[in-house]
């Protein structure tokens, strides 16, 4: 009789859930470029300085809701950590479908500090880059 157990998540799985967290990070990017454009009355501008830098200065220029939009700032922030480590510091991946432990990426930060993400962590993730997009947008 065959092995009826069930398989877990496999490779392909953690890869293509690093993809959508990259991927909505580019939607999220979007999102502030556009914003930015219509804060500068149609000029995102060109600068050194980052994208998040630039809407945030543009964001705080125009005065709204500041409680609301230091969570914001504070949100996007904690997905950048995310999709920083990423594209930046992706290191090795474990997963074992047929085993117990979830599957999960190990990071390295520019300090050689080691981040370990499961793929619920990555899950969850893209879910807040998602809501953070949603609440650029309709700022």
């Amino acid at each position: 009789m065959a092995d009826e157990t069930p398989f877990g998540p496999d490779m392909r799985d953690l890869m293509a859930t690093i993809g959508e967290v990259l991927l909505l990070w580019g939607f999220l990017e979007t999102a502030m470029r556009e914003r930015l454009y219509v804060l500068r009355n149609g000029d995102a501008g060109h600068s050194k300085m980052s994208l998040l830098v630039r809407w945030q200065n543009a964001e705080q220029s125009a005065a709204l809701d500041a409680l609301h939009f230091q969570q914001l700032v504070e949100d996007i922030i904690a997905a950048a950590v995310v999709r920083n480590s990423l594209a930046h510091g992706l290191s090795s991946a474990s997963v074992d479908p047929r085993g117990s432990e979830e599957p999960r990426v190990v990071c390295r930060d520019r300090d050689g500090i080691v981040i370990t993400y499961s793929l619920s962590a990555l899950e969850k993730a893209k879910q807040q880059i998602h809501d953070v997009r949603i609440r650029v947008q309709n700022r």
